[in-house]
Parts: structure tokens; C-alpha cells; sequence
């Protein structure tokens, strides 16, 4: 076998391959007998013929760089001797006409060993820094054979030459200079479903996105939505959803807060903050349809039978579409509540009456928990519901 040329042995694996192909032409499938086709067998045996071929090719380029290593190594060897013994001339143009002699030191003359020369390389430019006559040119050997380029599942391997060029010094081995090209820096990650859009990502068949708000490749699932306003301009928002995103009936907790909703979302407190202040505007919708039972009404201890819990677990004492901690709802903002109350619930209707509204306080949200009572008798209950984490901008 050693012998034998690469691709003659390519062939004679290729018959091999074929012979014992043809042999196995029925398999058993699910007890069925299911035979091959001669189109079958062609395209294995073709894919048998490209892995060789791929082995051999990627085999005969590693063992050529590293030859190529090898006679630059030497090269540099030798021009350090050269440099020792004083024969080297510092200056010379490359181009130059080879010289005939060479002034050699006084002394015995050495013979130069020329039985064990560096194997043969594809023709270079003239890189004898003597342009010696006396150095016989190195023949030329024909490229490597190779088979015609096809796509191939394996990276091409690039083989790169060092520049080497020689110093002023005589003393000193010549300065290799690496040229390596900067990696291109990549854009952050998109923080926001705004960034998304403007960098041309978003598709209306597409809802669900991932964003890093961190910038630390930390990412979480979001719903980007696109609204288009009457003036024709278009606003992006992230909404971020929550484990209680359903409506809830609330009945059998008296005491103030005793109810607890608890929802949670799928990122951590740091990446929901971290979205909050990349983003413009932020709002949560909540809403409290309530019948026998109160809402911002303070009980004999003072506090209030409802509230709601901010993103840093503070409790605030109000409800939407009121400033935050002024122990009111939207309705007592404009004074239009039932009863003359702070909120409709407040009147502790017989009949349900509803107090609902935005949370825009961004630096508090998201909503981590909502506190409910007033609804242990017969009579009494309500219905709650608090909607997703919405970020413009």
C-alpha cells in the first residue's frame, strides 16, 4: 500500500465501497423486505467518494503548511548564520542581479553541504537574501491534484505566510510582523421592542420577541405591538406579561390585604428595571369591579382595605389612574366617584360598581402584588384584574 499513489488507492477504496454496497441491498423494515434502488446506491457510493476525497484533501493541506513552516524556520537559521560570519550583505535589492562570487573571510574555505535540501514548494518570489548563483534554482513541482470544488460541510483551511523583513542589526534575527484584521464590533442587543423595530426586526406576523435589557446576554421572552396613531406615526410597545394575567374572583378575606395575588413575570427584578429606564413611558392597567366591599375606606387600624405593592415590595396606597400614595382612585381625581367618595367602591354599593386605571408611575413598576379585604360576608365581593407591563419607547 505504501507504494501506491493517494488517488489510486482512492480508487481501489471506491470499488471496495461499491462491491460491498451492491452485497447489501435489502433491509428489514418493521418485517418488510424494502430494496434499493440503483439510484440509492449511486448516491451512497457518491457520498462515500466525496468524505475521501474531503479526508485526503484536508490531510495533504495541513502536511503543506507545515512544511512551508519548516523552510521558513530554516531560512531564518540561515540568514542568522550568515550574519555570524560576516557573508551576508545587508541592503541588496531583491531584484538585483545574482552575484558570481562572494568574498568569503580569510580562513579555509567551507563547502557547503548541499545533500539534505528543505522539500520543494510552489514558486515563490526570489526570497534569497544573497541572490546566490551558486545556490542551484529549486525546481518547480506541479500543484497538487484536485478534484473540482463542490460545497462542502467543513470550513476551508486559509494558510497564512508571516511577513518577515530583516533588521538594521546585524546581530539581531529578522522582525516577524502578524497583520491581523480587528473583528468587527457587534451593535448591542436590542433592550427594547422600539430598538427592534428601527433596525428593520419586527414583522407583523411575529409577536413574540427576546430583548436584553442588561446587555449582558441575559434574555427574556416579550410581545412587541405596534399601534399607529391617527397621524399616521407609529409607537412600539414592549408588554411583558405575568403568571394571574386572568380575571380573579375575590370572596372569604376580611381583613385588610388578606387577599394576595402574587403574580409573576418571566424575567428578574433587575432586567424588569433595567427595561423600565430604557424605555420612555410605562403603564400597568388594573381594575376592581367590587359590590358590598371597599377599596381605599381605612379600617380601625387605619389601613386600607386595598393597595398594591411596587417593584421593590413597597406598599402603595392608592389605586389607577391616581397619583401614587393619595389613597384614591381615578374618580377621586375628578370628584365623580359614587357616594362623594375617593372610589366608587368606596360607597359599598349593593349593586357592582367598578374602579379602574393606569399605573404610570414607571419607577414603580412592575406591580408585584395587589392586596384586597372587605369581602368575608355573604354579600360581598369583587372581581380583580391587572393587566400586563406596558413600555413605550
Amino acid at each position: 500500500i505504501e507504494n501506491l499513489g493517494t488517488y489510486d488507492i482512492m480508487a481501489r477504496f471506491e470499488r471496495v465501497c461499491l462491491v460491498l454496497l451492491a452485497l447489501v441491498t435489502v433491509e428489514s423494515i418493521n418485517g418488510q423486505f424494502q430494496a434499493y434502488t440503483v439510484q440509492d446506491i449511486a448516491d451512497m457510493q457518491n457520498e462515500v467518494l466525496y468524505e475521501t476525497f474531503d479526508y485526503f484533501y484536508f490531510s495533504q493541506e495541513r502536511q503543506l503548511q507545515q512544511v512551508f513552516q519548516r523552510v521558513a524556520d530554516l531560512e531564518s537559521r540561515m540568514i542568522r548564520v550568515m550574519q555570524a560570519l560576516g557573508i551576508y550583505r545587508e541592503g541588496r535589492p531583491t531584484n538585483a542581479p545574482a552575484v558570481q562570487e562572494i568574498d568569503a573571510p580569510v580562513g579555509p574555505t567551507v563547502p557547503v553541504s548541499r545533500t539534505r535540501q528543505p522539500p520543494a514548494r510552489p514558486r515563490q518570489p526570489n526570497r534569497n537574501p544573497l541572490n546566490m548563483a551558486t545556490n542551484p534554482p529549486r525546481p518547480e513541482t506541479p500543484p497538487p491534484r484536485r478534484r473540482p470544488v463542490r460545497p462542502s460541510r467543513r470550513p476551508p483551511i486559509r494558510r497564512t505566510k508571516p511577513t518577515t523583513r530583516p533588521t538594521t542589526a546585524s546581530t539581531t534575527a529578522p522582525t516577524t510582523i502578524a497583520t491581523t484584521t480587528p473583528a468587527p464590533t457587534q451593535p448591542p442587543n436590542p433592550a427594547t421592542c422600539n430598538e427592534i423595530f428601527k433596525r428593520g426586526m419586527w414583522t407583523a406576523s411575529q409577536t413574540t420577541y427576546s430583548i436584553d435589557p442588561l446587555g449582558k446576554n441575559k434574555f427574556f421572552n416579550v410581545q412587541c405591538e405596534q399601534v399607529v396613531q391617527g397621524d399616521g406615526s407609529v409607537k412600539m410597545f414592549t408588554v411583558v406579561n405575568h403568571s394571574k394575567m386572568e380575571r380573579l374572583k375575590v370572596r372569604g378575606f376580611e381583613a385588610p390585604g388578606e387577599f394576595s395575588l402574587g403574580p409573576v413575570y418571566n424575567a428578574s427584578t433587575k432586567q424588569l428595571r433595567a427595561l423600565t429606564e430604557a424605555s420612555e413611558t410605562c403603564s400597568q392597567f388594573i381594575e376592581y369591579r367590587c359590590r358590598g366591599a371597599v377599596l381605599m375606606s381605612r379600617a380601625r387600624s387605619g389601613e386600607t382595605y386595598g393597595f398594591w405593592e411596587d417593584i421593590n415590595g413597597g406598599r402603595v396606597d392608592s389605586w389607577g389612574g391616581a397619583p401614587a400614595n393619595s389613597g384614591m382612585c381615578a374618580c377621586g381625581v375628578d370628584g365623580s366617584c359614587q357616594g362623594g367618595g375617593m372610589c366608587n367602591c368606596d360607597s359599598n354599593p349593593k349593586a357592582f360598581l367598578t374602579d379602574s386605571g393606569d399605573i404610570t408611575e414607571k419607577e414603580l413598576l412592575p406591580v408585584t402584588d395587589v392586596r384586597l379585604g372587605d369581602t368575608g360576608g355573604k354579600k360581598e365581593t369583587g372581581n380583580l384584574l391587572l393587566g400586563p407591563l406596558r413600555c413605550e419607547g
